[in-house]
């Protein structure tokens, strides 16, 4: 008898929470159907005007009541699977980045919650390769870490920031001037640094920071973590 071969999307889904491979919402239905995407947004160095990077950004199907990040994660509170989003939005990122075939740095969001589970779902000494198995190189991959829960349980998220830096890959600090971000006390020394855009770029709308305010703001990246990752801003339109 032959054995059915199983899509790697689908081999990601046995993983998952009951709810999300049996869930009846509408998210759980479109996560099992494939229906996410991503759109590669280019990341520019402004002083050297040249694309260093992509940034993955999860998208529904264009037109219906899902299609933006921010429905879809609400979507995910509501269904109880938000980690399990969180990382089929990872999954999601990496496969169709590999078919883009483009130079560069990808960088993807991930909170730390969702980022400590799927280190225990995949297992830490096995994320290299499970990153290659979708085609892409953990040394052009940067892991964004966003906060928009606090963290609870620092030690584990120190192991999984360690586990990461053992495959290959790289992570960064995701808006670090929102004045959210709790958990840099985990990370400082072993991870890069993604100044906001507010500060260093801010635009027509808001009202410019103090230069002796951005200047102490860069000192004390490079007094924390060692390394500033200056990044062009995203247009809000």
């Amino acid at each position: 008898m032959r054995t059915q071969l199983r899509s790697p999307l689908q081999v990601m889904l046995r993983r998952l929470l009951p709810q999300t491979r049996r869930g009846t919402g509408p998210l759980s239905q479109l996560m099992r159907a494939g229906g996410l995407h991503c759109v590669f947004q280019p990341l520019a160095d402004l002083r050297e005007g040249s694309v260093y990077a992509h940034e993955a950004l999860i998208r529904g199907p264009e037109g219906s009541p899902l299609h933006t990040p921010d429905a879809l994660l609400e979507q995910a509170r509501q269904e109880g699977n938000l980690r399990d989003f969180e990382l089929l939005c990872v999954f999601t990122a990496l496969t169709q980045w590999s078919h883009q075939k483009a130079a560069g740095r990808l960088f993807v969001n991930i909170s730390a919650d969702a980022l400590v589970h799927g280190v225990r779902l995949l297992g830490a000494r096995h994320l290299g390769e499970r990153a290659r198995s979708l085609g892409v190189n953990c040394r052009m991959l940067v892991l964004e870490i966003t906060e928009h829960e606090r963290v609870t349980d620092m030690p584990v998220l120190r192991e999984a920031i360690k586990a990461v830096h053992g495959s290959g890959a790289r992570m960064a600090l995701d808006d670090f001037g929102d004045g959210r971000f709790q958990s840099a006390a985990v990370v400082r020394g072993e991870t890069r640094f993604r100044e906001d855009r507010q500060i260093l770029h801010p635009r027509h709308q808001r009202a410019p920071r103090e230069p002796a305010d951005a200047a102490g703001h860069q000192g004390h990246c490079r007094r924390v973590w060692h390394h500033t990752d200056r990044r062009g801003h995203r247009d809000p339109r």
